[in-house]
C-alpha cells in the first residue's frame, strides 16, 4: 500500500474532527445567546464598507 493512500483516512478523520468541533463551538454560542440575527451582521458590514473599510478605501455595495 502506498504511503498516500495510508494517510488519507488520518487526514478525512482529522477534517472530521475539525468540523464536530466547530459544530459544537456553534452549538455552545447558541446556548449563550452570542449570536446575532443575519440581517443586522450584513447591515453592519454594509456600513463599515461605505464608511472606507479597514484599509480607508471606500468601497460601495
Amino acid at each position: 500500500m502506498r504511503f498516500q493512500n495510508m494517510t488519507r483516512p488520518h487526514e478525512e478523520t482529522q477534517e472530521t474532527h475539525a468540523l464536530l468541533r466547530i459544530l459544537a463551538l456553534g452549538n455552545r454560542q447558541i446556548e449563550e445567546g452570542r449570536v446575532r440575527p443575519f440581517e443586522e451582521v450584513i447591515k453592519g458590514i454594509r456600513e463599515r464598507r461605505v464608511k472606507g473599510g479597514r484599509f480607508g478605501a471606500k468601497t460601495y455595495i
